[in-house]
């Protein structure tokens, strides 16, 4: 029988039948996504391993009491940053226990008392809090940031012996809580009996009082009664969800009309100071859904969702809208627009400003201000706009190169169109990224003299600045990458490309651990992202040398976009690093059936590393798949 000594992380999660009795499929996924996107990367980042999952919960073994302690203490502060405007009936809190201890070892599995005790100090943690055991706390009270609070021995069940424990304070620097509520030890019985018989008699009076008003008691009431007060809402970000509008008019040609609309309509929501504006990337995949509203807003993290219509008739235009509360799916505000087709800017911003007043509750200590908008010239360069920003959204060659024929005639009708020198700049920057250009430098340079036009035409475009910072990266000028991304951010703080932005020039500077908290913020922000953020976050953990969490990102890129031949190819690479040879080999075949004249070089310079290091051990890692005469 084969023992070691191990420190032992136990954990579940606090409310859990309650959770998936209320909602089972949106817990679940909410479930998978806190364990492979927080909980999994921290244990493999402190050298851990998860023994087992039961339900709601795991076991985890470390190498060190620190390791196990420092994991607990990110575990907790990322589900902390992740339940923000999550409302609290949905917010998923682990209890979490530590010892350290003798245990058995059986295959993967391990067992006895060490074991046993850990999982009775999770039992005796509050929600979102850590327990440790003396002999944890021994080990790490002086190598570690946090304090403790000594909560003395505990009777726990099935351990012979009390436990000592303390709770884990996880902000550095933080104090226990003085306990000043111990009224029964200090007035004795009678004082206690005396003040339990008040408390009764209070509470009876209520009960009788609910009675005779004919007011129902809280169990009986409706939603209505657990509405958030005032106070408490204002202490959440409030977060929104453009839905796409739907199309209408007798003419499905104008389905592009109606996107637009939803676009324009996000673009000036994230002018409004400090509400969290959830990307266009993720709230266009409901764009065909039936509104099941609590389930949306779970998958987006948004608390208000706005839906509407579009119809278009000959000069006419009429926009229905209405703005609901995801939790509960109820109406907040709705209303209805008519107007000519030349006012639809002008009903556009008086959709925007009804929104703010809505949820004036929210943001009433913000700064409104004035909705300034950019208004086109004449609305032959806005439809112009509109079919080219829609074609080029598509993301596909075709798509990329046949969309700027129409944003290039908006441009020609309105030269002063500053969206549309933005949009158009992306489309060579997406270009030169894909490797289909030709001429790769002049394609760079007219992005980036289109963004620089946009940008003096109108500074308050954030996809200007980044469309310009991809530039810079491009050609290793990272300072300036990171200043035009930072640019982005502090006008529209929701923009989740400038975070995609700011994480590739860090690990490609030689930060990935940065770069991938840049990620997880941009992910947060787009939920439903597109197949560039599992590719760029694959990138990092191929530096760091996590092959395993790399294969399964780039993985999930390509179910994404399964035409994309840089993240088959990164893949490849990832497969051979890992020794599924087989594997590698089979990718590096797709990529040569699309592609038979197929070469790195073709993409290679999209990788700009300043560590020739991580971007020899790219190429060493393709010469294993017979890639080594086609750089």
């Amino acid at each position: 029988m084969e023992r070691r000594l191990a420190a032992i992380m136990a954990a579940d999660i606090a409310g859990y039948s309650r959770l998936m009795g209320d909602d089972e499929s949106g817990t679940l996924v909410a479930l998978k996504l806190h364990l492979k996107e927080l909980i999994d990367p921290e244990i493999d980042r402190n050298n851990g391993r998860v023994v087992k999952l039961m339900g709601d919960g795991f076991l985890a073994e470390f190498p060190s009491a620190v390791n196990a302690l420092l994991c607990a203490v990110e575990i907790q502060r990322g589900l902390s940053e992740r339940n923000l405007g999550v409302p609290k009936t949905r917010q998923i809190s682990y209890r979490i226990g530590i010892n350290v201890g003798d245990v058995i070892v059986d295959g993967d599995d391990i067992h006895g008392d060490g074991v046993n005790i850990a999982s009775r100090l999770e039992a005796l943690a509050e929600p979102g809090t850590i327990c440790v055991s003396a002999s944890v706390y021994d080990q790490v009270k002086n190598k570690v940031q946090q304090s403790f609070e000594d909560l003395g021995n505990q009777s726990v069940k099935n351990i012979s012996e009390p436990v000592h424990v303390y709770r884990v304070l996880t902000e550095p620097g933080a104090k226990p809580v003085e306990k000043k509520l111990r009224w029964l030890s200090k007035t004795g019985f009678v004082g206690a009996t005396a003040v339990m018989l008040t408390l009764f008699f209070v509470i009876g009076a209520i009960f009788l009082w609910q009675q005779t008003s004919g007011i129902a008691p809280p169990t009986e009431r409706g939603v209505e009664s657990l509405a958030p007060t005032k106070a408490a809402t204002q202490t959440e970000p409030t977060s929104i969800a453009v839905l796409p509008f739907a199309n209408r008019s007798k003419m499905e040609d104008q389905a592009f009309f109606a996107g637009g609309m939803t676009d324009d309509l996000i673009t000036e929501l994230t002018k409004i100071a400090g509400l969290i504006v959830i990307a266009r990337d993720s709230s266009f995949n409901f764009r065909d859904s039936s509104p099941n509203f609590q389930e949306i807003g779970q998958k987006l993290n948004a608390r208000y969702l706005l839906q509407g219509s579009v119809r278009r008739s000959s000069d006419r235009v009429r926009i229905n809208v209405s703005l609901v509360d995801a939790p509960s799916g109820s109406l907040v505000w709705g209303e209805r627009y008519d107007g000519e087709l030349a006012d639809v800017f002008d009903l556009q911003d008086k959709i925007t400003k009804n929104i703010v007043t809505a949820l004036s509750l929210e943001l009433e200590h913000k700064e409104h201000g004035q909705i300034d908008r950019e208004q086109p010239a004449n609305l032959a360069a806005y439809e112009e706009f509109l079919k080219g920003r829609d074609k080029f959204l598509r993301f596909s060659k075709d798509d990329t190169f046949s969309s700027r024929v129409h944003l290039k005639k908006a441009i020609e009708l309105d030269p002063n169109f500053a969206h549309a020198y933005a949009i158009l700049a992306w489309n060579y920057v997406f270009e030169y990224i894909n490797g289909w250009s030709v001429a790769t430098e002049r394609t760079l340079e007219q992005a980036r003299a289109l963004a620089d036009e946009a940008i003096s035409l109108n500074p308050r475009l954030p996809f200007s600045y980044f469309v310009k910072g991809m530039v810079y990266r491009e050609r290793f000028q990272f300072a300036e990458a990171v200043e035009e991304a930072k640019k982005a951010i502090e006008i529209d703080p929701s923009y989740a490309n400038a975070y995609v932005l700011l994480a590739t020039v860090l690990y490609y500077t030689g930060r990935p651990e940065d770069g991938l908290k840049m990620i997880s913020k941009a992910e947060r922000l787009n939920p439903l992202h597109p197949s560039n953020y599992p590719y760029h976050k694959g990138q990092a953990l191929f530096i760091l040398e996590r092959y395993k969490e790399a294969a399964e990102a780039f993985k999930k890129g390509l179910e994404q976009n399964p035409t994309s031949q840089r993240l088959r190819v990164w893949l490849a690479a990832t497969y051979a690093q890992l020794g599924r040879q087989d594997d590698a080999e089979w990718e590096a075949d797709q990529i040569l059936l699309e592609d038979p004249d197929f070469k790195v070089s073709k993409i290679s310079h999209v990788f700009p590393f300043k560590d020739e290091k991580d971007l020899g051990r790219f190429k060493a890692a393709l010469s294993k798949v017979g890639f080594d005469g086609r750089w």
